[in-house]
């Protein structure tokens, strides 16, 4: 293995820890910690790992916080980094999108085709496409976000919860996975019994 043995994947803390010092300021490994949220000792250790496997060197040893450079074997590494958490976020991206694609199906097979789609942050971005592909009708996006509320994802229009027992869908899928706890007490509290609401 290049770059002094080290498994990217063993060592993905390096990442952040290179990102930082490639901007080649000086900066205390206290304040260092505090802004990746790591602990000083990890910090601490992973630049001495840095320094002894000749990733990185001190710019002047008598400055003091220290300011390092990154060396050709350190930015052979972080490349390295880039490109193994490039391909992991494309691999994860195409499981959540064949994750998505398998639950449209098994919604459309019990024949809920027309959906309203509740919550168009991140994961909508991933549903979308795949909803268009599977040829499921998107009656409506709905988001509690009233800034997103009358605004439109594609052709279709973001509306309030409050529309969804007047839209005439088969159900209601959430598509956020941080607030879907939120969203189903929502639902419960008056609007779920116009619809079936259901999680990707």
């Amino acid at each position: 293995m290049r770059d002094g043995g080290r498994d990217p994947k063993a060592h993905a803390q390096d990442l952040p820890v290179l990102e930082r010092l490639k901007e080649g300021r000086n900066v205390s490994q206290r304040s260092l910690a505090r802004s990746l949220d790591m602990a000083p000792s990890q910090v601490n250790r992973r630049i001495r790992e840095l320094l002894d496997q000749d990733m990185i060197r001190v710019v002047d040893d008598s400055v003091r916080p220290y300011a390092y450079l990154l060396t050709p074997r350190g930015k052979g590494y972080r490349r390295r980094l880039l490109h193994h958490r490039f391909h992991a976020v494309v691999d994860g991206y195409q499981e959540l999108r064949d994750h998505i694609r398998g639950r449209l199906q098994e919604l459309t097979g019990k024949g809920m085709r027309r959906l309203v789609f509740y919550g168009a942050g991140d994961v909508l971005e991933a549903v979308l496409p795949v909803a268009e592909a599977e040829q499921v009708e998107v009656v409506a996006l709905v988001d509690d976000d009233p800034t997103k509320q009358g605004t439109r994802k594609g052709s279709v229009a973001i509306r309030e919860p409050e529309a969804i027992p007047d839209l005439g869908a088969d159900a209601v899928l959430i598509t956020t996975f941080r607030h879907s706890e939120a969203i189903r007490a929502r639902m419960a509290r008056g609007l779920s019994a116009a619809v079936p609401v259901l999680e990707l």
